[in-house]
């Protein structure tokens, strides 16, 4: 756990009441759980990296759809909706390919992903998106 986490642990005072009703008190340390997803972060940082198509079985399953790398551990994400067009739109279907070399070019082709999913929110638990590395 880093430095700054281990600073937000506090003490508090929990009112207990026994048996007869009686009011006493006990101090707990609270320790807030962080789950570490990438690079010392709770998220992936991920950032805009042009369009791409992700391959299933021999099979188009997303095509000219946003794509986006971790900035930390080079993570590719391919998604059906792009987030940052319009009002926000859906991630909707998604690819996750682990581990990749940073991204040079604009389009990028995924043949077989790690992981499909999908969702009807803007946001996924454990992933931020970026359209720039600034």
């Amino acid at each position: 756990m880093s430095r700054n986490l281990k600073m937000l642990v506090a003490s508090v005072m929990v009112m207990l009441f026994v048996g007869n009703g009686v009011c006493t008190s006990a101090a707990q340390n609270i320790e807030p759980r962080v789950h570490e997803v990438c690079g010392g972060l709770a998220y992936h940082k991920m950032i805009s990296h042009g369009w791409g198509t992700v391959y299933k079985n021999g099979t188009i399953v997303l095509n000219g759809c946003p794509t986006w790398q971790c900035k930390n551990c080079g993570l590719i994400m391919v998604t059906q909706g792009d987030i940052y067009l319009g009002e926000m739109s859906a991630i909707g279907n998604y690819a996750i390919l682990h581990g990749q070399e940073p991204l040079n070019g604009i389009y990028t082709y995924v043949y077989e992903a790690d992981f499909y999913g999908y969702t009807s929110s803007n946001s996924l638990d454990g992933y931020k998106f970026f359209t720039s590395n600034k």
